[in-house]
């Protein structure tokens, strides 16, 4: 397979955080290429429902 595209950024994963840099690009207007090998956008983001572990937040560790 032969392919050629250009751009000023490329993010390969479409998690969480490259989902947010692809943003913060756009709104800088330059070019984005992101690349996503399994079915769906999002990485393991998709299935947490959104929810980030802070390691030793407080009202987590008097559980």
């Amino acid at each position: 397979m032969t392919w050629h595209d250009d751009a000023d950024v490329v993010l390969v994963g479409a998690g969480g955080a490259a989902l947010a840099a692809a943003v913060a690009a756009v709104r800088e207007n330059v070019s984005v290429l992101l690349l996503e090998a399994g079915p769906q956008p999002g990485g393991t983001a998709s299935i947490s429902g959104g929810a980030f572990w802070i390691p030793r937040r407080a009202g987590l560790m008097m559980r």
